[in-house]
């Protein structure tokens, strides 16, 4: 879990079977501008976080969660990650398989709010605070489906789950100050689905 109210860092990551996490892209934001940052980027070595195998036995696939209090840096991952997206598609290279439709940075507070809505004004209010941070992101988010539906539009992933679980007893101040770099899948033509699934990365 990576936290702080200082600009946190972006992590692309593989693991091995030992629990071994290679990260290849790690950049503190400065707040300089995109290009000037994925140079930076570009520039650092290569470095890898090491762990006992253990570790993973609750978390058998593994996940890496990226937050900050500072919405702006969130926002700077997430746009590192389109830009590499389009790269790659550019270049005529294939995506995973499995690749996210979107990347996104969402408040922990309205993640948190959707999982605990329990009246329908609380549902209301939890799945329009989603709605609104989806659409302002470029997510084709149809706001008076997802209102007519409720929250069974939106698929809260397993790791975010157990982050939003983990932080739950964190100081309120912090910890529904911050946000979270998520990756976005669309369901919705799914008969089967029909919903928004929100998680944390993670890898094999």
């Amino acid at each position: 879990l990576f936290s702080s109210s200082s600009p946190p860092r972006e992590m692309n990551d593989t693991n091995d079977h030992e629990g071994n996490i290679s990260n290849h892209n790690v950049h503190s934001d400065n707040n300089e501008a995109s290009a000037a940052t994925t140079t930076a980027v570009a520039s650092l070595p290569p470095f890898k976080v090491k762990c006992a195998a253990c570790m993973l036995k609750r978390e058998p696939n593994g996940m890496i969660c990226v937050q900050s209090t500072s919405l702006t840096s969130i926002e700077m991952i997430r746009d590192m990650a389109r830009t590499k997206a389009k790269e790659i598609s550019a270049e005529g290279k294939p995506l995973h398989a499995d690749h996210a439709h979107f990347v996104c940075a969402l408040s922990r507070k309205s993640l948190w709010n959707i999982t605990r809505a329990r009246t329908k004004s609380q549902e209301t209010e939890a799945v329009s605070a989603i709605s609104n941070e989806l659409i302002l992101q470029g997510v084709p988010v149809n706001h008076n489906e997802v209102l007519n539906v409720g929250n069974s539009m939106y698929e809260i992933g397993y790791h975010l789950k157990s982050v939003l679980h983990v932080t739950a007893k964190d100081k309120a101040e912090e910890r529904d100050s911050n946000y979270y770099f998520t990756i976005v899948y669309d369901n919705t033509n799914d008969p089967k689905k029909r919903s928004w699934a929100i998680d944390l990365p993670g890898g094999k």
